[in-house]
């Protein structure tokens, strides 16, 4: 770990010269904050240094568990970009609940078992966990967090070790292939504010029977469920009025 450490702190206090460039107040902040130079030196990442937040762009650590920073120095880490773990080998990831936005396929190709995406989470975007077969998936359980009112298109993709996953209260659409080839997922517990199902969001989940739907009957009703490439889903057996 030493090694690793010592590794990465060259791209950290290097880039202290680039924030000499985003202003002074920026860069007093951190000049003489070892653990913010340290944090700094795992990440390639922007500052917005009026909202004092910063974005994290790329993970530039070595494989295993990581726990992502709250904070850098005085500055507010609210963002995952794009691709921001894409293919880093990551065995566990622990997100703060600082984290406003996670971006696109931002922890695709990854050997995560189990994550918890907090309640402060409100942007999720597409692909996040999609796994197209590169390396093995090990997702089982994830808890989604009740700033998300949506799964995004593909969010689950290809996940094929997947069996727990927990949807808030706010969830109201299931976007396209969003659980597609999570081929040993069971069942799911949906919430009464379901409204609508998208083409594909449970193609290939061959072992897809039982749906628990917190919902009366006549609710369910005026649930929107394309039942193109939907088969599993479509064809599940419906608790009504589940309490969990």
């Amino acid at each position: 770990m030493k090694l690793k450490k010592l590794a990465l702190i060259i791209p950290g206090i290097l880039s202290l010269f680039a924030l000499a460039s985003c202003g002074k107040e920026t860069a007093n902040y951190i000049e003489d904050d070892e653990e913010a130079i340290e944090a700094l030196a795992y990440y390639s990442y922007s500052f917005d240094s009026s909202e004092k937040t910063v974005k994290l762009k790329e993970y530039l650590g070595g494989s295993g568990d990581v726990e992502i920073p709250g904070a850098i120095g005085t500055y507010t880490v609210t963002e995952i970009g794009d691709s921001c773990f894409k293919g880093k080998a990551i065995t566990a990831i622990t997100i703060p609940d600082t984290i406003v936005t996670i971006g696109d396929a931002a922890f695709v190709n990854n050997y995560i078992e189990a994550v918890v995406i907090p309640d402060s989470v409100i942007s999720l975007g597409e692909d996040v966990f999609y796994n197209p077969g590169i390396v093995q998936a090990k997702l089982t359980s994830v808890t989604i967090g009740s700033g998300i009112t949506s799964i995004p298109a593909r969010t689950f993709k290809g996940c094929t070790a997947l069996t727990d996953v927990y949807i808030p209260d706010t969830i109201t659409t299931i976007e396209t292939e969003a659980f597609s080839d999570c081929e040993v997922l069971r069942s799911l517990v949906l919430p009464k504010t379901i409204k609508t199902i998208r083409t594909q969001a449970f193609e290939g989940c061959d072992s897809f029977k039982y749906i628990y739907y917190c919902g009366s009957e006549d609710d369910w009703q005026n649930v929107f469920v394309d039942d193109l490439y939907n088969d599993s889903f479509v064809g599940a057996e419906i608790t009504y009025n589940y309490e969990r």
